[in-house]
């Protein structure tokens, strides 16, 4: 299209079309009559003046005050037209949406057919962006893709979603309140134009949180949805023509949905754009706060950060602080926050190093452990190497060695050679630690005793384990396995020393009940001072020697069965039925029986405890000669086999110092039919 140089007189002949404005309703009516008056401008009325007519010598009029910027674009209009339509081809395509809502005439001028073709130059200027639809004109395709408010509610705020499809915006609002829009069910409702149209519908979704959870609904044009059917329904009566209709409207929508799709591909694109601008930006700003951080004296520190370590440049108050230009004062600011920053990278690199370390190490210790028992006869109290490392040698051994120095077993050594020493000193810890327990659940002040080996042995010197639930002795509590494994409860609070759990993480162990899994209860001294009372011993001298000579036997009244019998029990026995069988019944009813009945069960309680052991399903007994574990068969047929032993010895075989001696109930029959004033425990 040719342009002439003229100057624009009145305003040309505007086309229709359907451009909302941000401060008024969409729609064709107020749109047209815009047009009307911008195309019939009237003339303005003639100022009245005062009743003196005389014409009298011209006056200058006082030039009116114009505050800020309005009617600086009064004579746009008035340019060349090549010169003004080569302006408008160079702005961006909202730059024009603004220009025609800033006055009537510029309206009138941009909303003309003959301004076609500068809208379609200024969306050239877009990179990527697809071409205009041919259902859209230029104007509205701008405003579509450029502009930012509600086409219903007119507001830019909020969520607000371009439907590409059905060429509007919305906002979240506007979408579940307006008429316009409808909420999809699950299932395809029936349509009487077909569910494949009906899946062709534009859709918006909104997601909203309901709980722990984002509720997710679509929405869909209840208007087009209701042209459809009521353009399908006129054709009833000739099925041809529905399907053609269906087949033309189908053909249409794919081709809405594939420039959909390009749009979006094209937002897609500019946000990446725009982000990665932005990140070059930031990206820039944060090697200045690193070249910071070298002027603080971190250059070296920051040398030695590895590539899976936080980086400062990538903190949280750092990239805040990217967000804006980076003066002086806003990195003085930075450099507290980035020193604490620093100090614990710093604390996290040594902790890696040192974590790295003792790995090797440890393992060595282990190594050397499992070497010095060997040679030990079975069922020796020994300390674990979580123990061993916990001892001011070997600790001392471990630290001493350069990092940078190859750890070999020969470093190792002066522990091997003192193993016997190192046990002792261990053992002696542990049993302050049992006079410890003794003297919190007793309140007196065992701690000062002289031989806590004598305190220990005493028949109220019982432990629990809060884990399996087993009543514990010394010295199998020594070496008790879950006073040793490792658990959720570890490290304690009070042990600050981070080695420790390396050490726990390293060897699968903890050191000596670190998570305070063995206890001892005041209200089980209680139960086994009441059976001493009942034999005639003091509760404070009688030794667990002395209970195992007297072997008195009790019965549980409360258990009596007329289908099993009597529960007959040994005084051990007497607690763990206590606290496992009564836990929640409070005091148990007891008997003590006379010694010519105890003569008569306590050969069948044995017999009742070999029987037992001898059909065990757990390897839980060992052999004495070479340490071997497993069933009593199996390891009488090894020694006959392996160590050459025809007739095996009842002492070649033991039980492991940690399985549970006590034995279980016996019931002896018949039952009891009277019961004399038992006794309460």
């Amino acid at each position: 299209m040719t342009r002439r140089t003229r100057v624009l007189k009145s305003a040309p002949q505007a086309m229709s079309v359907d451009l909302p404005s941000d401060d008024g309703d969409f729609n064709d009516s107020e749109f047209d009559e815009e047009m009307e008056v911008a195309a019939k401008k009237p003339r303005g009325k003639k100022r009245k003046t005062s009743g003196n007519n005389d014409v009298g010598p011209p006056q200058a009029k006082k030039a009116r005050h114009v505050r800020g910027k309005r009617g600086i674009l009064k004579q746009l209009v008035e340019m060349p037209f090549d010169v003004l339509f080569e302006i408008f081809g160079r702005l961006e395509p909202l730059d024009l949406v603004h220009l025609s809502r800033t006055s009537k005439d510029l309206r009138a001028l941009l909303l003309t057919r003959t301004s076609i073709s500068t809208w379609k130059e200024s969306l050239a200027n877009v990179p990527g962006l697809p071409e205009c639809p041919d259902d859209m004109t230029e104007p509205q395709y701008a405003e579509l893709v450029f502009g930012k408010c509600c086409h219903f509610c007119h507001r830019n705020f909020g969520m607000i979603q371009t439907m590409w499809d059905a060429r509007l915006r919305a906002c979240t609002k506007c979408l579940e309140t307006n008429r316009r829009f409808k909420e999809l069910s699950t299932h395809y409702p029936y349509r009487n134009y077909g569910p494949d149209l009906y899946k062709l519908l534009p859709v918006a979704e909104v997601s909203r949180k309901s709980g722990r959870y984002n509720r997710i609904k679509r929405f869909t044009d209840a208007t087009l949805d209701e042209t459809w059917e009521t353009e399908y329904l006129k054709l009833e009566g000739s099925p041809r023509s529905q399907d053609d209709w269906v087949r033309n409207k189908i053909q249409e929508m794919t081709l809405v949905h594939k420039h959909t799709e390009a749009c979006l591909a094209w937002v897609a694109d500019v946000h990446n754009r725009r982000e990665a601008e932005k990140q070059a930006v930031i990206d820039n700003r944060k090697a200045i706060v690193v070249e910071r951080l070298k002027a603080m004296g971190w250059a070296e520190e920051l040398a030695l950060l590895d590539s899976s370590a936080p980086r400062p440049e990538d903190s949280i108050f750092v990239a805040k602080a990217c967000q804006k230009d980076l003066t002086e004062k806003v990195l003085s600011s930075l450099e507290e926050p980035l020193t604490r920053f620093m100090e614990a990278i710093k604390s996290t690199r040594v902790e890696k190093e040192r974590r790295a370390l003792l790995k090797d190490r440890l393992a060595a210790l282990n190594t050397l452990r499992e070497t010095c028992v060997s040679t030990l006869p079975a069922n020796a109290i020994c300390p674990t190497s979580a123990d061993l490392f916990r001892l001011p040698l070997v600790r001392n051994i471990i630290d001493t060695v350069p990092a940078t120095v190859d750890f070999t077993a020969d470093d190792l050594q002066p522990i091997a050679l003192s193993f016997d020493d190192l046990t002792l000193q261990w053992r002696k810890e542990i049993e302050l630690k049992l006079l410890g327990l003794i003297q919190a659940a007793e309140g007196s002040d065992v701690q000062n005793s002289l031989d806590a080996e004598a305190v220990l042995n005493l028949a109220t010197s019982f432990f629990s384990c809060k884990h399996c639930d087993r009543f514990l002795r010394y010295p199998a509590v020594l070496m008790h396995s879950c006073a040793t494994k490792s658990s959720y409860n570890f490290p304690p609070k009070d042990d600050p020393d981070r080695d420790h759990v390396y050490a726990a993480e390293f060897l699968r162990q903890i050191y000596w009940n670190a998570d305070q899994s063995i206890t001892r209860k005041p209200e089980h001294v209680a139960v086994v001072s009441r059976l001493l009372d009942m034999v005639g011993f003091d509760a404070k001298t009688a030794t667990v020697e002395d209970m195992d000579a007297l072997n008195p036997l009790f019965e549980c009244t409360s258990c009596n069965s007329f289908s099993e019998g009597r529960a007959i029990m040994t005084w051990q026995t007497v607690l763990v039925h206590r606290f496992q069988r009564h836990r929640f019944e409070g005091d148990i009813e007891l008997v003590l029986l006379d010694e010519t009945e105890s003569a008569v069960i306590r050969p069948r309680i044995l017999e009742h405890v070999d029987r037992e052991r001898h059909r065990g399903y757990h390897e839980n007994m060992i052999c004495v000669l070479c340490k071997k574990l497993g069933k009593r068969l199996q390891l009488r047929e090894h020694i006959r086999k392996d160590h050459s032993k025809p007739n095996p010895a009842d002492e070649d075989i033991v039980l492991k110092i940690d399985v549970d001696p006590i034995p279980s109930i016996y019931r002896q029959w018949p039952p009891r039919e009277v019961i004399d004033k038992p006794a309460t425990v």
